[in-house]
């Protein structure tokens, strides 16, 4: 087993409604931002410290800062307005999705300190 990684926490937490955990950097040299469990999906979302840059699709502005809207319509006649967009380039954290449970374990066991945690049983109640 990798023990030399082991620079995240676990911690108890909510996430939209249901118990699970997450895991939070202990020291600055750890490559992760953050690590949540999502008990629905039984996948564990890994936010990495490293970035690249994305295309991201966002509202155009007018040089006042407001949304520029495309006609094609009236509210009147039902339609809704089109907003027009433009694509601008953006950093954006590398994200990883482990969704099998061995996968998951060894994951939290070569980074987290305290592997034994009581949160961490959800990964087995939400495989049965």
């Amino acid at each position: 087993m990798i023990t030399e990684f082991k620079n995240m926490i676990v911690y108890s937490t909510d996430w939209y409604g249901n118990q699970t955990f997450r895991m939070l950097p202990v020291v600055k040299e750890c490559p992760f931002n953050e690590v949540i469990y999502d008990p629905t999906t039984k996948v564990l979302a890994i936010i990495s410290k490293e970035f690249k840059e994305k295309p991201n699709m966002f509202p155009k502005l007018n040089d006042r800062g407001e949304v520029v809207i495309k006609k094609t319509g009236t509210s009147s006649t039902g339609v809704e307005p089109e907003y027009i967009q433009e694509r601008k380039m953006m950093e954006t954290y590398y994200e990883y999705y482990l969704d099998k449970v061995e996968d998951i374990k060894d994951f939290i066991n070569a980074f987290a300190i305290n592997p034994d945690h009581d949160s961490l049983k959800i990964i087995d109640e939400v495989t049965k």
